[in-house]
């Protein structure tokens, strides 16, 4: 049997993913979580949190081996489309930790994803932000605090809701949220 260490890694890794983690509590802030990752599209371009400082932005985890993402990242990428064309006030960065390429690129391709997809090999921003497990999505505002999270598929309502809470369209209604402000 030939021991191949950077499977191994990964395998921990994922392992580490998929058991839990603190997590980001809602209101808490991104500070900590910013990060400087590279587009799955188009390695040599790197996108980071603070490229979008003063903009509420939705973060996503998922990737290629979990059986739900699929479904999910298609969600995530209808309603991209959709509140781009007609309201262009919505920020999707999706982050796809420990994934390979080529399968990465094959799951945003299937899905329809027009949004950044960054690469997160080594799974530093998905430990940073405490994904417990994927899929994950985390609403932040225009401070990058953490207003909302969705662990496991998101639903077309749960974007809307956690869109509009970002965006100031609906009053914050979480009794265990930190209060807007």
């Amino acid at each position: 049997m030939t021991h191949r260490p950077r499977a191994t890694a990964a395998l921990a890794a994922v392992a580490a993913l998929l058991a839990g983690g603190c997590g980001a509590a809602a209101g808490s802030p991104a500070q900590g979580r910013n990060f400087n990752l590279r587009v799955v599209r188009n390695p040599d371009t790197r996108v980071s949190l603070a490229a979008y400082a003063g903009r509420p932005v939705i973060v996503s985890f998922f990737s290629s081996y979990c059986l739900t993402c699929m479904p999910e990242t298609a969600t995530l990428a209808r309603y991209y489309r959709f509140n781009h064309r007609h309201h262009g006030d919505v920020t999707i960065i999706g982050i796809d930790p420990s994934d390979q390429p080529a399968a990465a690129l094959s799951l945003l391709n299937q899905a329809g994803v027009s949004f950044p997809v960054l690469a997160d090999p080594s799974m530093t921003t998905a430990t940073a932000f405490g994904t417990p497990g994927l899929p994950a999505t985390f609403f932040l505002n225009a401070r990058h605090h953490v207003v909302r999270k969705v662990l496991g598929p998101i639903t077309l309502q749960q974007l809307t809701t956690g869109s509009n809470r970002i965006n100031g369209t609906q009053p914050a209604a979480a009794p265990s949220a930190s209060p807007p402000g």
